[in-house]
């Protein structure tokens, strides 16, 4: 009776054991974002804005905006959120 009472209690430890083992996952490498555009590289906008036609050079696309420096100013930078982007154009040079 012990011993059955041992082997019974051994194996629902065992089940007990197996089903609390957990099984390490590796999260897959995020790609980076693609776009038909380069930084530095001038382009219009066609937005959900106030001002709907941008023209504007590249500086940074970061976090699903895109850093615009004005033809006129080029060193300060306006964000443009690219969820109101309709459509980019590369301008012509």
């Amino acid at each position: 009776m012990r011993k059955s009472f041992a082997v019974l209690i051994l194996a629902v430890g065992v089940l007990v054991g197996y089903a609390l083992h957990t099984v390490s996952v590796e999260a897959q490498v995020p790609q980076s974002e693609w776009f038909a555009f380069n930084v530095g590289e001038s382009v219009t906008l066609l937005a959900d804005l106030p001002q709907s036609q941008i023209s504007c050079k590249v500086t940074r696309v970061e976090n699903g905006f895109i850093g615009c420096a004005r033809d006129d100013q080029r060193q300060s930078a306006e964000w443009i959120n690219l969820r109101f982007v309709k459509t980019i154009t590369p301008r012509e040079r």
